[in-house]
């Protein structure tokens, strides 16, 4: 019943924050909110052997019911909320609706983590893993970790060249290599999981040697930069923090302090950039002119105000993009308006997307931000918007699939949690990340999260053949007594 008390105090307190005078909050207090709640739910569930910041990476369900939460400027004051909102369509009324639309579904979102079967179901997940690699002795070879890591970084510059991926892609280049792009991108993720790799091989080691470790972080990020993505490089500091807690049980908090820097620091960088952009200062596929308008950029930003102003300002930004309850009143509008319903046939289309689409050219994609970018937000221009979770469920069955889709989405974020919680093998572990982020972090819509996860999961089996990993199954007169 601790999950249950947790939902129940959190859901409340929110509802208590909404009868204060909305005048005197601004974005700073939804700070205050989301460190109060995450609190109470510390000291409600007391985790046992885990200090609160690894109980918070290891638990989707808490990172999800804290993102649901995460309401931009003015959502108390919705007359203010309209008026300050991207859109000048939405109404007060979906805002209103969409509104108490996220606390019930936030309540049992926490209520389908509070069921007996889905620990059960978690922990006899986790066991049987467990049992599987229980006498598995993995030993990769470095050399072949770095050159995997090598062939991933090769195949990301390799796009980014080309102009076919990226913010500063070319979106024509971006259709015409549409056949072969995702072979590439299978190719690109070898980076990443190796990174995940080596890092777990590190901190299972008494001394490890973090120098050869922190090149290879460089690497991946500094590409990463080059692709003007900003939320995949505070992603990759995440990955790292999970594993960390995976493996030592404790939290990260160095790791997510450098994180949470980084990010402040190229936030305001990063838009410049893509400002640049799109006044054509910037030449798509040119890795001299991105690193020039990445480095004008940072000029840009901290020319005109000091250090520090620069640095609260883009924490401020952050705060008022970090939510998505405005595209979520946006769906939620537009399905009661148009009466569209989608009634689950997206969701099939996850499994779909192992299949490449050199050999199905018409495959149907997994995610619809350009569709919600196009159709509900009625902007011009290729880009896309994330039409949530809560979202994707009310345009496939309306408010009761936010209300029991989140309910089911709660029990499976605490398999995924039990399950990556309990991950000993080498093998194994640097898939934690993706388990929580699939399950914890989903801004956008499921389909693409899940076949996220699927080609994560695709990816890595690659790796590890590529590694030719020596697993010695311990005999009968190897045990040790």
């Amino acid at each position: 019943m601790r999950p249950a008390l947790a939902c129940f105090f959190g859901t409340m307190l929110m509802l208590s924050f909404s009868m204060i005078d909305p005048e005197m909050w601004d974005a700073w207090a939804y700070l205050l909110i989301l460190t109060i709640l995450t609190i109470a739910g510390m000291v409600v569930l007391k985790p046992s052997g885990l200090d609160p910041l690894a109980y918070l990476l290891l638990t989707p369900t808490v990172l999800f019911g804290l993102e649901s939460m995460t309401l931009r400027l003015g959502w108390f004051n919705i007359i203010r909320y309209n008026e300050n909102s991207w859109h000048s369509d939405l109404t007060d009324e979906a805002l209103k609706k969409a509104a108490m639309l996220v606390l019930a579904g936030n309540a049992m979102l926490w209520l389908g983590f509070a069921q007996p079967v889905a620990r059960r179901l978690g922990e006899r997940l986790a066991n049987q893993l467990a049992k599987l690699t229980a006498d598995d002795q993995f030993e990769p070879m470095m050399l072949r970790i770095w050159g995997a890591f090598g062939i991933g970084i090769s195949a990301r510059l390799y796009m980014i060249v080309s102009g076919i991926t990226g913010y500063f892609s070319d979106l024509t280049l971006v259709s015409e290599a549409s056949g072969y792009i995702q072979f590439l991108n299978l190719i690109d993720g070898f980076a990443t999981l190796s990174m995940l790799l080596y890092a777990c091989i590190l901190l299972k080691q008494e001394r490890p040697r973090w120098t050869p470790f922190l090149a290879m972080l460089g690497v991946e990020l500094g590409t990463i930069l080059l692709l003007g993505f900003k939320g995949m490089l505070i992603y990759r500091f995440i990955y790292l923090g999970i594993i960390y807690a995976v493996i030592r049980r404790r939290g990260p908090y160095r790791l997510m302090l450098t994180g949470a820097l980084v990010l402040l620091v190229l936030f305001p960088i990063n838009l410049a950039a893509r400002r640049a952009y799109n006044e054509g200062r910037v030449q798509r596929g040119d890795i001299g002119s991105i690193g020039r308008g990445l480095i004008d950029g940072m000029a840009e930003s901290f020319e005109s105000v000091s250090v520090l102003d620069s640095f609260a300002d883009s924490g401020k930004e952050i705060v008022l993009v970090s939510g998505n309850f405005e595209q979520f009143a946006m769906v939620m509008q537009y399905v009661d308006t148009t009466g569209t319903r989608w009634y689950g046939i997206d969701y099939l289309y996850p499994i779909f997307s192992v299949i490449p689409r050199a050999v199905w050219p018409s495959k149907p994609s997994p995610s619809h931000g350009g569709w919600v970018y196009k159709e509900i937000y009625r902007m011009p221009g290729d880009s896309a918007e994330s039409q949530t979770v809560p979202g994707d469920m009310y345009l496939n069955f309306g408010w009761m699939g936010v209300v029991f889709g989140l309910f089911v989405f709660g029990m499976l974020g605490r398999i995924a949690g039990a399950v990556a919680i309990r991950l000993t093998s080498i093998r194994l572990i640097p898939l934690a990340p993706f388990l929580i982020h699939g399950f914890g972090m989903p801004i956008s819509d499921l389909g693409a999260h899940l076949t996220n996860l699927i080609r994560t999961i695709v990816i890595y089996s690659l790796v590890l053949v590529f590694l030719t990993p020596r697993v010695h199954r311990l005999g009968a007169g190897d045990r040790q007594p």
